[in-house]
């Protein structure tokens, strides 16, 4: 996993790699049962912040022929409203 988020961090076409690696091994994830672990929630911090969103967005719907799940979509704004809420001193 954090071979495919260094990818990311890398010029074309490592950074597709990358991206491709990412949603596979969440494709896969979702399959198993259970809640994801600590390497399933690095993977999809490191998707939700790759720059390129419409890039992972396709990827995903290529790669698994659905549609993005809702934990994709989330805006960064929204992520970092619960972020501060959750850690918020009171």
């Amino acid at each position: 996993m954090e071979r495919s988020a260094f990818l990311l961090r890398c010029p074309d076409p490592w950074s597709a790699t990358g991206v491709g690696e990412l949603v596979n091994r969440l494709d896969e994830e979702a399959e198993r049962t259970g809640g994801p672990d600590a390497v399933t929630v690095r993977a999809r911090q490191a998707l939700r912040g790759y720059g390129d969103t419409a890039a992972v967005h396709t990827a995903w719907e290529e790669e698994t022929f659905t549609s993005v799940p809702d934990w994709l979509a989330l805006a960064r704004e929204t992520l970092d409203l619960v972020s501060a809420w959750m850690f918020a001193p009171n």
